[in-house]
C-alpha cells in the first residue's frame, strides 16, 4: 500500500525497511534541503528547484533502507528523504508544518530535555522567511501524491506547480544551515507528533 512517513513517520518506515536509528544526529529549526539527481527526476518533486529550506524537528536520523532511492539530504542528515518502489516515501522534514503548528511545536517541545539544538528566536524569525516557500513545496508534493492514489499504486501523475512561485528565484538560505549559537480511502500516512517529530 502506499505510504507516506514525515518526521518520526520517515524513522518508522526506514526502521519498517531495515535502516538503523540513530540518536543524537538531529536537527531542530530551518535547513537547507539538497535534492539528489533521483530526487529531481521523481515524479513527487520533478520541476521543483533542488535546494529549498524546510522545517526540521528530529533529535535522532535514519540511515537509507536498502532497496529504496535517496531523494534528499542536507549538511547534518544524508538521509532527508527517500522514496521505496515509489509507493512508499520518507520526509525527515516538515512540509506539512504551517505557522500555527510551528508555534505550537515550540510551546509544547521547545524546552524540553534533550532539545539542546533548539533556538526560539531563529525558528521565529524562519517562520517569516521560509515559511511561504516551505508551504509551496509541500502543497506542490501533497497534492501530486493525492492525485497518485487515485491511480493504481505504483501510478503517479506528474504536475508541475500550478503557480511559480514568486520568492524562489530569490531564495536565501541560512548559514550553515541556521545552525544555532492506491485509494484516498486506503491511505496510510504516518506523521510525528510527539517531541521526536
Amino acid at each position: 500500500r502506499p505510504v507516506l512517513g514525515i518526521g518520526l513517520g520517515c524513522q518508522l518506515l526506514a526502521a519498517v525497511l531495515g535502516a538503523r536509528i540513530t540518536p543524537g544526529r538531529g536537527e531542530i529549526g530551518w535547513f537547507t534541503v539538497l535534492l539528489t539527481v533521483s530526487g529531481m527526476e521523481d515524479p513527487l518533486w520533478v520541476g521543483l528547484k533542488p535546494m529549498f529550506v524546510a522545517l526540521h524537528w528530529h533529535d535522532s536520523s535514519t540511515d537509507l533502507p536498502e532497496n529504496t532511492v535517496l531523494l534528499a539530504s542536507s549538511e547534518r542528515t544524508d538521509c532527508q528523504a527517500f522514496s521505496y518502489k515509489r509507493l512508499a516515501y520518507g520526509l525527515q522534514f516538515h512540509l506539512e508544518a504551517t505557522e500555527d503548528i510551528v508555534r505550537n511545536m515550540i510551546r509544547r517541545f521547545g524546552r524540553a530535555p534533550g532539545e539542546e539544538n533548539f533556538d526560539e528566536a531563529l525558528i521565529k524569525n524562519g517562520i517569516r522567511r521560509y515559511m511561504s516557500t516551505q508551504q509551496f513545496y509541500g502543497e506542490t508534493i501533497f497534492r501530486r501524491w493525492a492525485r497518485s492514489l487515485s491511480r493504481d499504486y505504483g501510478t503517479i501523475v506528474t504536475t508541475p506547480p500550478e503557480t511559480p512561485h514568486p520568492e524562489s528565484p530569490e531564495i536565501h538560505f541560512p548559514p550553515a544551515a541556521s545552525t544555532p549559537p492506491g485509494r484516498a480511502s486506503r491511505r496510510r500516512s504516518s506523521r510525528g507528533d510527539n517531541g521526536s517529530c
